[in-house]
């Protein structure tokens, strides 16, 4: 496996895909009864995730980071499995099966984040409404101000991609006001204010982005 890790590190990903793999087989037979096969395994095979990412082959990088989250128990590794195949899922366009992976499995991320990427994820399937009426109810409860501003902005999206350009604008504004530095609310205002066909202001917020 140290080979794949040197090739992993010199970005030479097909190479540490196929070390990668060879460890997996070599695992499987002469190190089976060993105790630490299960951690090894898992470590080669969240590597190997990692390889595939960045060729973009994400169905197989989720195949290996699924692995990784059905043999590991209550670990940190298994918190870190579950994170990545969140994040391929949402990419693949899988946001029901990546909502269930929230709901149900071991994400290890604080309360708040775990429910703004539950709600991202209700807005991508779909259930718009509740995406809304979530996003509204924890805005009412109090949040720190880093939250606030993820939050405005996640609102801002949703009402821009609904039609309701009006009330996108006054959530992105929010965010943008709360944090002058943050790139997401100048990106979203950039956004809704091309579709207002204030087309220099947008570039000039695309450009703060």
């Amino acid at each position: 496996m140290g080979r794949g890790k040197a090739w992993f590190s010199s970005g030479k990903w097909e190479s540490a895909i196929k070390d990668f793999t060879e460890a997996i087989g070599i695992g499987a037979t002469s190190l089976k009864e060993l105790e630490e096969i299960n951690e090894m395994l898992s470590l080669t095979y969240m590597k190997r995730g990692e390889a595939y990412v960045m060729l973009g082959q994400d169905v197989k990088a989720l195949a290996d980071f699924r692995y990784v989250s059905l043999v590991q128990e209550d670990t940190e590794l298994r918190c870190e499995a579950n994170r990545k195949m969140l994040h391929r899922m949402k990419k693949l366009g899988m946001y029901d099966q990546a909502l269930a992976t929230i709901q149900s499995e071991q994400i290890c991320a604080d309360a708040v984040s775990w429910e703004l990427e539950e709600i991202e994820l209700t807005a991508a399937s779909g259930r718009i409404e509740a995406a809304i009426a979530q996003s509204e109810k924890l805005l009412e409860s109090g949040l720190p101000k880093g939250y606030q501003v993820k939050l405005n902005n996640l609102l801002g999206s949703v009402y821009w991609r609904e039609g309701d350009i009006q009330k996108a604008l006054t959530y992105v504004q929010t965010a943008n006001d709360l944090n002058p530095n943050d790139p997401d609310a100048y990106f979203y205002k950039g956004l809704i204010l091309f579709d207002l066909e204030g087309y220099e202001e947008a570039r000039e917020n695309w450009e703060q982005a």
